[in-house]
């Protein structure tokens, strides 16, 4: 009887809401929603078959009668729910295909002018400042609920642009804030985050829920060298290879906040000269050079010309506003600028084209920090891999691993191995065993905060090769890995304790390949994203 009772109340539907000319987007929805229960829905979208011969097969003959009695079916169902004056427009005769093109040409500018009304409406509909946000946001979504029905669905995310951007100005952290840490929330959780801002915000607390750091270090000048002390700071810069000096205290209280780990202050692009330090040399003024950190820096200017020609370059200056960059938002570049500023003397072309990679790497790089979530459980990665003696100058390999917890970066490193490799294998089997250290201590610290997903489960440690998977999985020594130094064995002993998984992983999946090689861009990127680095614009 259930069967039988479920198209009946479907119906029922059709019958109370009947097509009288206005209603046409709602009928039709209701309309395929009831065939799809009945299994019919494809009548709508197909032609009735022209009818067979007298001498065409019998199996012809039924497949056209079982398809003229469901078309008959369907159309009378859509004529009993029509009001009398739409039904006098077809007759009996009309199939069901038929009848919906001739409805759609008929209702087609209804349903385009009910569209522009709608998406008017949604764009133009903004928060009063002070207004509750909870109807709002509930009026948005039903915006984006008749828009769908009129066939012009938005999707989840830019209906979230379009709610965030009718907020008033008083919901700007919340918006910030959002773009950092929530961009992967529904719509109904968003309404619910905002219930709470709006409550912070009528008690005077605001939504910002970021940590954020003030009072950054200081440094004064004392003789030839700089030291950290409290307070703001002063000096003046002596001559053009001199080092520069802090900028001059400003008064009042600072207002600038920086991110925790996101290298993002309110007012960075202020503290870097309103982007005049990025923007002020000439970058494209040399084609793509070859890494400069890798002992090629020793280069002195050949002929009395260069030296002439560097003369001119304000080398001085961009150390000096890289060297304040580093000490107030981006300490990352403080070994390319201790390796930079050696050459302020006797400069080559290498030494300007090192300080403009640093600027670039700073302009390119000003709006990037680092996301975490998107998983429901809180899940850690290890990945390793090493290049082996990919620099010609030394015969050591680079080496890199990165762990993160729940797509987001939390420890990595990138440093040459202290000894010398025979193999691939071995240089990845060094630089696993070196990983696994860091790995063990943070599943460990992890289980003591309570907020490993299954104490029991090892880590996951991600490699690319075959060889160094299978030498730390075996628990022997032999004849061909014997020249390996014994401290480097230990990962033998995590994975037997249970402590660490050494996994399989393709060489184009591995995340940390941009620790260890120069990559293309396209794939650089995709592991930044991989990594949990992204742009503010993303």
């Amino acid at each position: 009887m259930a069967p039988t009772n479920q198209p009946f109340t479907l119906r029922s539907i059709l019958e109370k809401d009947k097509l009288n000319g206005t209603n046409y987007v709602d009928w039709i929805h209701n309309l395929r929603i009831v065939l799809r229960a009945e299994k019919k829905e494809d009548i709508l979208d197909t032609p009735l078959p022209i009818e067979p011969t007298n001498n065409a097969p019998a199996a012809e003959k039924n497949a056209y009668k079982k398809a003229s009695d469901a078309d008959l079916e369907v159309s009378c169902l859509m004529l009993a729910c029509m009001e009398p004056d739409l039904q006098m427009q077809f007759d009996n005769n009309h199939a069901a295909y038929d009848m919906i093109v001739a409805l759609n040409d008929m209702f087609q500018t209804q349903a385009r002018t009910e569209r522009f009304n709608v998406s008017k409406a949604f764009v133009e509909t903004k928060l009063a400042e002070g207004a509750a946000v909870g109807p709002h946001v509930i009026k948005m979504v039903g915006y984006t609920q008749r828009l769908e029905k009129l066939g012009f669905p938005i999707g989840p995310e830019l209906a979230t642009d379009f709610i965030l951007a009718s907020l008033p100005p008083s919901y700007g952290n919340f918006i910030s804030n959002y773009h950092m840490h929530g961009a992967e929330k529904g719509l109904n959780e968003l309404c619910g985050m905002l219930k709470t801002a709006e409550g912070d915000i009528k008690k005077g607390a605001g939504s910002s829920h970021v940590m954020a750091v003030q009072n950054r270090p200081q440094f004064k000048k004392r003789g030839n060298s700089w030291k950290k002390k409290k307070g703001k700071a002063k000096g003046e810069a002596k001559g053009e290879n001199s080092k520069p000096n802090p900028p001059a205290p400003k008064a009042g209280p600072t207002t600038d906040t920086e991110c925790y780990h996101c290298h993002i202050s309110e007012n960075r692009m202020k503290r870097l000269h309103a982007d005049g330090l990025l923007t002020s040399f000439d970058f494209e003024s040399y084609e793509t050079c070859e890494a400069c950190l890798l002992g090629k820096m020793t280069k002195a200017p050949f002929t009395a010309d260069e030296r002439n020609r560097m003369s001119k370059v304000p080398y001085a200056s961009a150390i000096g506003s890289i060297m304040y960059a580093m000490i107030c938002t981006r300490p990352d570049v403080s070994h390319a600028l201790s390796v930079a500023s050696r050459y302020q003397a006797n400069l080559g072309e290498s030494h300007w084209t090192l300080a403009k990679n640093i600027l670039k790497y700073l302009r390119r790089t000003k709006d990037v920090f680092l996301v975490y979530g998107g998983e429901e459980e809180l899940i850690v990665n290890g990945y390793t891999d090493a290049s082996f003696q990919t620099d010609t100058d030394d015969s050591q390999s680079q080496s890199g691993y990165v762990f993160t917890i729940n797509g987001g970066a939390v420890s990595w490193k990138s440093s040459k191995q202290e000894t010398m490799s025979n193999s691939t294998a071995e240089a990845e089997y060094i630089v696993a065993s070196e990983s696994t250290k860091e790995g063990v201590w943070m599943r460990r610290f992890l289980i003591e905060l309570g907020v490993f997903p299954n104490a029991s489960s090892p880590l996951n440690l991600h490699c690319d090769s075959n060889g160094a998977i299978a030498q730390a999985k075996e628990p022997r020594n032999h004849q061909k890995n014997k020249h390996v130094l014994q401290k480097f064995h230990l990962i033998r002993e995590f994975i037997s304790r249970g402590d660490i998984k050494m996994c399989k992983i393709h060489t184009d999946l591995n995340v940390v390949d941009p620790l260890t090689k120069a990559l293309p861009q396209p794939k650089h990127e995709m592991h930044m994203r991989a990594m949990g680095i992204k742009y503010l614009r993303d």
